[in-house]
């Protein structure tokens, strides 16, 4: 959909609707609020309104991403034999994840220092802008942290949540923003090496900076793991001016157009 603006000009936005049994106008809220708390930040996608009638569907009208999310990416790559990898892993040479990372963590350190965790960081939810860039998405399982720096109770995907947040699915305890650096390891290693983390997958192939850095983020003892501030100091994104990310040219592949159905 397209919105006339003052000038003149058109700004073009996204419609994402949600029915969802446990989706409701509490969450939907929370979702819309969590996004505008965050949108100072240049990788995390905008919102521009919302339509919340009491029931579904349920509708956030957002920034357009029209090359897609990372997921479908690494999709593409994985089916059209693309990639360094030639149609195996590793489907992004290690500039590709250093320049996707980096944008990504910039977000999570934005947000953190808001005092609120995603939770559900993922390829699903990194969508990707006109100019490749990537953009934080999906805010409906975020959570502003309590006043001991803490969240408490599942969210996300389970299946590919932080250990501490699978653990409070049954009865565990609280946890912080390292749930989210947990979130961030997980993507980098599906881009490296097509592998999940619970498929213990060998790190062959990859920099000595690239697989400490995934070690360091995906340690199941949260107070052991890199927080997203530690992040940025790691060896793996020296060199990386972090006040310019939003003016850095995009590597070409990085432009590419998500496949059409």
């Amino acid at each position: 959909m397209e919105l006339d603006l003052p000038d003149g000009g058109l700004l073009q936005l996204a419609q994402k609707a949600i029915v969802c049994r446990r989706y409701n106008a509490a969450r939907h809220a929370r979702e819309v609020a969590a996004m505008e708390i965050a949108a100072a930040c240049p990788f995390v996608l905008r919102v521009y309104g919302s339509s919340h009638p009491g029931k579904a569907p349920y509708a956030v009208y957002t920034e357009f991403a029209p090359l897609g999310s990372l997921h479908d990416l690494i999709e593409q790559r994985r089916t059209a034999g693309s990639g360094p990898g030639g149609g195996r892993a590793p489907y992004f040479d290690e500039h590709e994840i250093r320049w996707l990372a980096a944008r990504v963590l910039s977000a999570l350190t934005h947000i953190h220092q808001l005092g609120m965790v995603h939770r559900d960081v993922s390829p699903h939810n990194i969508y990707r802008s006109a100019s490749g860039h990537p953009l934080l998405a999906d805010f409906d399982a975020a959570e502003l942290l309590d006043e001991d720096g803490l969240a408490h109770g599942p969210a996300g995907r389970i299946a590919t949540a932080a250990p501490e947040v699978r653990a409070a699915a049954y009865g565990g305890g609280s946890y912080g923003t390292k749930a989210d650096m947990w979130g961030l390891g997980a993507m980098m290693l599906e881009m490296v090496s097509d592998q999940q983390v619970s498929d213990g997958p060998r790190l062959e192939g990859c920099s000595e900076e690239l697989r400490n850095l995934l070690l360091e983020g995906l340690l199941v003892p949260q107070h052991k793991r890199l927080d997203s501030a530690g992040a940025m100091q790691h060896p793996f994104f020296t060199g990386v001016d972090w006040q310019s990310l939003e003016f850095e040219e995009t590597p070409s592949g990085l432009r590419e157009a998500a496949a059409g159905p």
